[in-house]
């Protein structure tokens, strides 16, 4: 039985599997950093933060495929070879999968990160919770909590947003409640979403017909 011998590195089948790869690696690999730099603690390191930066890690992903896709057509006709263009096409069309599946790593890591803050926000709530009710009032802020609820200040353990912002008053939540919670997270292009929490868990929708999107015990408002 004779094998097939592989072609040499420099043949155009192993530049086709390359292109093809890149076009599929670069937006799910672009995606998942940008989600884990912004709902995973590990962002919270400086190095991190600022390598992880979503805005950033999406402008180098676009910046490599806009340079692919015209740098390549245009290289074809300058040095007059079809490989180029070639290769930059079957990139495009790779780069069409990648950016679906990129999507879903980022909605799928989003969502663990989200599960994950929720379970870590139990605590901070219990946390407020057994202060009201021992001393008839919410406290003043989360120091209060400092060390007898809590042993330190609470952290969300999300990058971009790492600390709670409480308030002692109702804020976006009804009269009804005497205190709140509101994380800050990145929407849409140029835009905040928030999380929401209401110790009566009152929550409505904050525009007509936007229906209400409760994750966990919180509320998640998008600015669409």
């Amino acid at each position: 039985m004779r094998f097939k011998k592989l072609p040499p590195p420099g043949s155009s089948v192993w530049w086709l599997a390359g292109s093809n790869l890149l076009g599929l690696l670069l937006p799910v690999t672009s995606a998942a950093l940008a989600i884990v730099g912004t709902y995973f603690p590990v962002g919270t390191y400086p190095v991190f933060a600022q390598l992880l930066n979503a805005n950033i890690i999406v402008l180098l992903g676009v910046g490599v495929s806009t340079i692919v896709l015209l740098g390549g057509p245009l290289y074809a006709l300058l040095a007059w070879s079809w490989r180029p263009f070639v290769l930059a096409s079957f990139f495009g069309l790779s780069l069409i999968f990648g950016l679906a599946i990129g999507v879903m790593v980022a909605s799928a890591l989003s969502d663990l990160g989200l599960s994950l803050f929720l379970r870590r926000s139990e605590v901070v709530i219990n946390a407020i919770l057994e202060y009201e009710q021992l001393n008839e009032a919410p406290p003043a802020t989360l120091t209060d909590l400092v060390p007898r609820q809590l042993p330190a200040l609470p952290s969300t353990g999300m990058s971009v947003a790492p600390n709670y912002d409480y308030a002692p008053r109702p804020g976006f939540c009804s009269p009804q409640n005497s205190w709140s919670l509101l994380i800050r997270l990145p929407g849409g292009l140029m835009s905040i979403d928030y999380l929401i929490y209401c110790p009566a868990k009152d929550y409505v929708a904050f525009g007509l017909g936007d229906p209400l999107d409760i994750r966990g015990d919180w509320q998640y408002v998008r600015n669409d």
